[in-house]
């Protein structure tokens, strides 16, 4: 009969071919554990070890081959990448209504690789190694440090990017909500009767970053460094620029303040 080793952690799952109660061999697989046994249920079980061992080997032929197309379109994407930054395809996948996840999976397909790792794949990974070929690896990176990312780890680790992604989805989303000009933004705040650093910290938040960094963030400000990503800077900028503002600076506020306090003149004058 065939087990599933349920203590084994996701996404790998172990199974266990035993007969009369004890272990024939047992391996490790990367593929969802519904994905194989609604696969299994359109095949005969298997009566002894022998057959199972070459039904799991039948299922791992099939998901090699889907890892081979997989590999080639990924391959396919980086020679005819498609127009534009990182972040203007984020822009673009997510006004098409996708999810983080997908547009994760779309922009950086080469972290999902080991989803379709065998059990040979499996220990090479958990010894160091990296299953994928170099040339495929090197093109991957080379795609990745042109965007500002760190190679792929040989785990296929996606917790930079996947922080990108969120962060790219605040950008976004704090895009859509402002209105056409800081002008008409500070005329509502002021009729809310908030005070003049309120208003500009709802105007102006990229000057209040500082008080939430990290002590990793706090580390690279001190030298100079902002340690935002650069989609979110690139947004900050654009924004500050189309409102006659200089770029922002970790030294000062670019005069902001005192655009607030005089705003609050003509407001009070009117």
């Amino acid at each position: 009969m065939i087990q599933f080793d349920e203590e084994d952690s996701d996404p790998y799952t172990k199974i266990l071919v035993l007969q009369d109660g004890d272990v024939q061999c047992y391996g490790f697989y990367a593929f969802p554990l519904k994905d194989f046994e609604s696969w299994l249920d359109t095949r005969t079980y298997p009566e002894d070890a022998e057959s199972a061992v070459a039904l799991l080997d039948e299922f791992d032929a099939i998901r090699k081959e889907r890892a081979k197309k997989y590999h080639q379109k990924v391959l396919a994407e980086i020679e005819q990448e498609e127009a534009g930054s990182y972040e203007q395809r984020y822009a673009r996948l997510k006004s098409q209504g996708l999810s983080e996840s997908e547009i994760h999976a779309r922009l950086f397909p080469e972290e999902y690789d080991f989803m379709f790792d065998d059990h040979v794949d499996y220990k090479m990974r958990q010894q160091g190694g990296n299953p994928m070929s170099q040339s495929y690896t090197d093109k991957v990176n080379a795609r990745r440090a042109a965007g500002g990312f760190a190679p792929v780890g040989d785990s296929g680790d996606s917790s930079e990017t996947m922080a990108w992604c969120n962060s790219q989805k605040e950008v976004i989303a704090r895009a859509t909500k402002l209105p056409s000009s800081y002008e008409e933004r500070y005329e509502r705040f002021f009729r809310q009767r908030d005070d003049d650093r309120s208003i500009h910290k709802k105007l102006f938040p990229e000057e209040y970053d500082v008080e939430i960094d990290t002590p990793e963030e706090a580390a690279l400000r001190a030298k100079g460094v902002n340690p935002k990503n650069q989609g979110y800077q690139n947004y900050v900028n654009k924004r500050r620029i189309a409102g006659g503002f200089s770029e922002f600076s970790n030294e000062n506020d670019g005069g902001t303040m005192d655009w607030c306090i005089a705003q609050r003149k003509i407001m009070e004058d009117k």
